[in-house]
């Protein structure tokens, strides 16, 4: 009878060193990236740099938007943000996976022309070293859909 309890306490010491269980946190993590968008607008090409992640809605509720922490390679916090999920008025529905994405920063057209092409290209480069070092995304709110 020792023996099974000796046995059975060496199991339960092996397992629990060898995968610790997960916290919430770690189950709420995505990766994410920051994409340099490029597009035509009114007054010429308009700079967008957006966050983009996935997010699996596991309630039986429709998600239209999550509340993120933004996170580096190093797991330092960056910024945080929203981002709003799915297709506008649909989100994601319960069980689904869909993208969720928000504008960080825009340089229009109209601000490109007045700088110049030269300060144009330094502004964008400033503000990719400066936004696009996302690597990890931590939900930390959900918002749901209404109705």
């Amino acid at each position: 009878m020792l023996r099974y309890f000796l046995i059975t306490l060496s199991l339960l010491m092996l397992t629990s060193a060898v995968a610790p269980p997960l916290t919430a946190h770690d189950r709420d993590k995505t990766p994410c990236m920051v994409d340099v968008i490029f597009e035509d607008d009114e007054a010429g090409v308009a700079t967008y740099f957006l966050l983009r992640l996935q997010h699996t809605n596991r309630t039986g509720r429709g998600v239209e938007a999550v509340s993120v922490l933004v996170h580096d390679k190093a797991g330092e916090m960056v910024r945080n943000s929203d981002a709003i999920c799915g297709e506008p008025g649909a989100g994601i529905g319960a069980g689904d996976t869909g993208q969720c994405e928000k504008v960080l920063q825009v340089i229009t057209g109209k601000m490109s022309q007045k700088v110049g092409y030269d300060v144009w290209v330094k502004m964008i480069e400033d503000q990719r070293a400066k936004i696009q070092n996302a690597h990890m995304c931590e939900i930390v709110g959900v918002r749901y859909l209404k109705g």
